[in-house]
Formats: C-alpha cells, structure tokens, sequence
C-alpha cells in the first residue's frame, strides 16, 4: 500500500509539478505499441498508486494489474503520455525538483541494508539524459560525482554518477521520495552512517567494487531512455 503521508503530499502538489514527476517518473516504463499506453511494472503495488494519484491531479487515469498469477508483477497503464522533451531549464524550481524525485524514484539506487554505507545513485544507458539531470541536480544545489562507467568491457553503454556525500541531506531534504520503499530508507539514513567514519557519510560505497557479472544483472534492470525514447514493448 502506498504511503498516506506521500498520498497527501501528491494530492496538494501543483499539477505542474505531478506532471513534472511523472515525466521522471517515466523512464521506469515501456510504450506499449499495441494500446499506445505507458506501462510501469514493479514488484510491489505502492509506488504505482502514488504514479496513480499524480495521474488523476492531471486529470488522467491509470489501471493498477497483478501480471500474472504466479509472478509478483505489478503494472500500472495509463494513455497518458510523458512529453517528448526535457524540463524547460528556466522552469520554476518546484518542478525541476519534482522531475529529480520523479527519476530517482525510477531509476536512483540506495544500499538496501542499514549495515551498508549510505549512497545515492543514477545509472542507465543515456549518458547524455544522466548529465541532463545533473544540471538539475545541480540547479538545486546538489553537488554531483564524476559521470563513469563502471565497467566497458561487460557494459561500454552504462553510466553512473553518484550523489557527493556531502549533499546527501541537501538531496534527502529537498529533493526527497515518493516512492514509499526509498522514502523509508532516506528517512532512515541517520542510521546507516559507518560509525568508523566518525559518524561522517564515508565517499566509498560498496558499488565500487561490484563484480562485472553483477553490473550485467545491473544493466538489465535498468538502463532506460528518457521520456521521449521510452523502450517499446
């Protein structure tokens, strides 16, 4: 189930700044050729009624479907359709940060473990999409690492950029989540500070060290266009 708290804060959102998230929001999605719909499908239902709820601030519906009996797939499919185009740069800030949570939602990666090192990530295929949203991350005082490829030789077309550590509360509380799952663990990050750091956000992760085997397994569950370039089903 989704969040309430999230649910109330889609609900009092200016549609332009729902529409601005589900532009984000999008690069998770698929057009389907077929029904000329956008398809998002994750595990667990909760994310997909926040994406339903910013739908009907715009005035546009979205159907929520178990996919298949035995998977635990979930999809959302909607006709509504994220524009072809990037945010307008000069766009009200409220919006611009509506797009950032809107993609890290999709596509940003946090340790999935409280004994981890805290870290926030971007990765996918369009590296030009990647430094697109580092001038908005940017714009927001978010300070960005170094666009890189973690491997080329399993995968010369993924790219990666980390948040640097010492935006991490910048990005926890400006940008945030609507995604209950990464809600909770931006809420939580206090306790996933390396108390052998000194209580300081250590700038290692343990990413940098992942095997080339698993950034394939990586690669495959990400890498999405940006809104206009939607892979088709």
């Amino acid at each position: 189930m989704a969040d309430g708290q999230i649910l109330r804060e889609v609900a009092a959102a200016p549609a332009e700044a729902c529409a601005a998230y589900l532009c984000g929001a999008a690069h998770d999605g698929t057009v389907s050729r077929r029904h000329r719909t956008l398809r998002i499908s994750q595990a667990v239902p909760g994310w997909l009624e926040v994406l339903q709820a910013a739908l009907r601030r715009l005035g546009s519906r979205g159907w929520i479907d178990k996919e298949g009996a035995s998977r635990s797939v979930w999809v959302l499919e909607t006709s509504w359709r994220a524009v072809a185009r990037w945010p307008d740069p000069d766009a009200p800030l409220e919006e611009v940060t509506a797009y950032v949570r809107g993609y890290f939602d999709a596509e940003g990666g946090l340790p999935q473990q409280r004994t981890s090192r805290f870290y926030v990530q971007f990765a996918q295929k369009d590296r030009v999409d990647l430094q697109h949203l580092q001038g908005c991350l940017e714009r927001l005082g978010v300070k960005c690492g170094r666009m890189h490829n973690p491997s080329v030789r399993v995968a010369p077309d993924y790219w990666r950029f980390y948040i640097g550590a010492a935006s991490h509360d910048t990005f926890a509380r400006m940008v945030s989540s609507w995604h209950p799952i990464k809600r909770r663990l931006l809420e939580s990050k206090g306790a996933l500070r390396d108390r052998s750091q000194d209580g300081r956000w250590s700038r290692e992760t343990p990413e940098t060290s992942r095997r080339p085997e698993d950034l394939a397994t990586a690669v495959n569950q990400s890498g999405k266009g940006c809104p206009g370039e939607l892979p088709q089903e």
